[in-house]
């Protein structure tokens, strides 16, 4: 491992599979931008946070500017999903890479100093906690993420970063004065208990959507498990059918609830989470639409056990 004055070099790869990967790693990059979210701006729907630093990558921009981007991280952030690295390596190399969604936050850049005094500019990027132990134990894990907030950064800001020299700082976790993050707050859903006498009728675009088939998602594929917590019986259906859907249609099959005061459930901008404790039903999905949040509703059905949730989707003119 070379040395190089107060620097440490990320260990090479002996893996001859996973070199070519990284050297074509930038356009698998931009298929996963879609997953990376801004940093909110200070609202009611946002709360402060205060990450945990990581590590610190030093590298420079095009024109030969000290560009610093602290890896910090908060249990904050969502998880994403469990994968191993030879799932991983499948999923890069994949025709839709875009399937592995990992949630970030990328901070706006603060001026600082480097060791000789000069201006310098930091990033912070902030990943889930228990996800980054796995990119510190993992050579490939840490390639990966350090490249793919390097392709954030450079997505955002509009910036040309060198992805070739970079230098992992030794024995310096953070670069600078760690400024305020803020991140978006996912509402709860109010789940709302009915009996089947009271479940509302569904729409005709629905009753021929179930009968055909077309569900968008169905049972568990596409849904990050949890070890030892079963994943319930799941489908999503859109109405209408064909084109852009205004409303989706969460039906979740949740045999061993009782109420609905035991059901955790957390909507994100294109995600849905339920957690029923202890360890009894874990369920984490990402929806290929994004959905308003604050207008989504859920209703939970104590005879059928099924949780529906009924979210309206954000219009195609609306997305930025």
């Amino acid at each position: 491992m070379a040395r190089k004055g107060g620097f440490l070099d990320v260990p090479d790869i002996p893996n001859r599979q996973t070199q070519q990967f990284f050297s074509e790693i930038t356009n698998e990059m931009k298929d996963l931008f879609s997953v990376i979210r801004d940093e909110p701006e200070k609202t009611t729907s946002s709360k402060s946070i205060k990450p945990d630093p990581g590590f610190c990558i030093k590298t420079k921009d095009s024109n030969e500017e000290k560009i610093f981007l602290n890896i910090c991280c908060s249990p904050e952030l969502p998880e994403p999903k469990e994968i191993s690295e030879d799932e991983l390596l499948c999923i890069l190399q994949s025709d839709d890479p875009s399937t592995y969604r990992i949630p970030m936050s990328l901070g706006e850049p603060h001026v600082e100093l480097d060791k000789s005094g000069h201006p310098c500019t930091a990033y912070d990027i902030i990943i889930n906690k228990t996800f980054f132990k796995k990119v510190i134990n993992s050579d490939l894990f840490k390639t990966f993420m350090i490249t793919l907030c390097m392709e954030g950064i450079e997505n955002k800001y509009n910036l040309c970063l060198n992805k070739v020299s970079w230098m992992l700082l030794k024995n310096k976790k953070y670069h600078g004065t760690m400024p305020d993050h803020h991140i978006r707050c996912n509402q709860k859903t109010l789940i709302t208990e009915i009996s089947s006498s009271n479940e509302p009728n569904k729409s005709a675009s629905l009753e021929k959507e179930e009968k055909t088939d077309t569900r968008i998602m169905s049972e568990i594929s596409g849904s990050a498990k949890r070890k030892n917590v079963p994943v319930p019986e799941f489908s999503i259906l859109k109405d209408p059918v064909e084109g852009h859907p205004e409303f989706l249609v969460a039906r979740i099959q949740l045999y061993e609830v009782k109420n609905g005061k035991d059901i955790e459930l957390d909507l994100g901008e294109d995600r849905i989470i339920l957690r029923v404790q202890p360890d009894i039903y874990y369920l984490d999905v990402f929806i290929p639409y994004d959905i308003q949040q604050e207008e989504s509703g859920a209703q939970f059905d104590k005879q059928s056990k099924v949780l529906t949730i009924t979210m309206p989707v954000v219009p195609l003119k609306n997305k930025s």
